[in-house]
């Protein structure tokens, strides 16, 4: 999200605005419920102090992160970014 950002001259503070930026960026609206996921199970497991198993932990990994990763890198190629 980060790179992505960056391509659009945005450097952001913290989550909040993270999240506004997600939500308003055509490219990224998509992958706003995938963001929204991972933050939820950081602050449970932060704050909130939730068990995971390992299972569940490889599930949004595989499920959310790595379709972020995914799909923020084509869209880092498509804007002549990446290789």
């Amino acid at each position: 999200m980060e790179a992505f950002l960056a391509t659009k001259n945005i450097h952001v503070e913290d989550h909040k605005e993270r999240a506004k930026h997600i939500g308003l960026l055509e490219e990224l609206k998509p992958l706003f419920r995938y963001y929204r996921a991972l933050y939820d199970y950081s602050v449970n497991a932060r704050y909130k102090m939730h068990s995971f198993t390992v299972e569940s932990i490889n599930e949004s990994y595989e499920e959310f992160f790595i379709t972020i990763k995914k799909e923020i890198i084509k869209l880092l190629k498509k804007a002549g970014h990446l290789r």
